[in-house]
């Protein structure tokens, strides 16, 4: 399973329900956009138009299975007039609302579950696995931070 987060205009949001669930998205989670989120951002949008700056934003949570995925986001941005793409995580799991995706532990290199929450606030780094790795890794670094 994929969850992939995607800001679209709000005119188009009727359009891309549709085009999503036909793509074979299986769940399809709608939340306004501040308008002074979007302000700071317009430079990474799909489309070169000055729609982005003029109207409501959506974003959208499309969760699909792995093979229908790509078809979900090429659906979306072919529909979409302003579209922009804010992550794409994979292996999520179908639990609901206890999402949990896959990362590798950094000093061990294990595969284990991390939640949602958790996997926000990584940033795009992995997790370690245990309180051992987080040690051992703080030393690395601490190392490393002291070769400089």
């Amino acid at each position: 399973m994929k969850r992939i987060t995607i800001v679209v205009s709000a005119s188009d949001m009727p359009t891309i329900r549709k085009v999503a669930f036909i793509a074979g998205a299986n769940k399809l989670v709608i939340a306004k956009v501040p308008h002074r989120t979007c302000i700071g951002e317009l430079d990474d949008w799909y489309c070169g138009t000055h729609i982005a700056q003029r109207e409501d934003h959506m974003r959208l949570e499309v969760t699909s299975d792995d093979t229908r995925s790509d078809g979900v986001i090429s659906a979306i941005l072919s529909s979409a007039h302003a579209a922009k793409i804010e992550n794409i995580s994979s292996g999520v799991n179908r639990a609901g609302s206890k999402d949990s995706y896959l990362h590798h532990c950094p000093i061990c290199e294990t595969a284990h579950q991390v939640n949602h929450i958790r996997h926000i606030m990584a940033h795009g780094r992995s997790i370690t696995c245990s309180v051992t790795c987080e040690i051992q890794r703080r030393k690395k670094m601490e190392t490393a931070w002291k070769l400089c």
